[in-house]
């Protein structure tokens, strides 16, 4: 199976390679491969900055409860429930965009990489 670190460093010698090895043109899967893993890897970026600023929140919440200030905590909390839907909706299509790349990678023709 190709490894998806080759395919991000040397996408074109892939293409290249099976081409002359298999006379297979498997351009548009390497390239369906490599936009998955870039949609893949943008929606992890986007998660850890969600998950950083839940910390963050959360750590507000306590702190506003403890001064007294009910109101603005339970305005806080608010703004967790919506990033935690925001989370979800990110975890489900970073499975999406990691499953669909695994399939394609194992369905890709192989050559040995020197």
């Amino acid at each position: 199976m190709l490894q998806i670190q080759k395919i991000r460093s040397d996408k074109d010698f892939i293409i290249k390679k099976i081409l002359e090895i298999r006379n297979i043109n498997v351009a548009d899967q390497i390239n369906k491969i490599y936009d998955l893993d870039l949609q893949k890897r943008e929606t992890q970026k986007i998660l850890d900055e969600f998950s950083s600023k839940m910390n963050v929140l959360s750590s507000q919440i306590g702190t506003e409860f403890k001064a007294g200030n009910i109101d603005k905590a339970n305005d806080l909390k608010k703004q967790t429930t919506t990033l935690k839907d925001k989370i979800k909706l990110l975890v489900f299509w970073r499975v999406v965009f990691k499953s669909n790349r695994s399939c394609l990678l194992r369905h890709s023709p192989n050559f040995k990489i020197p």
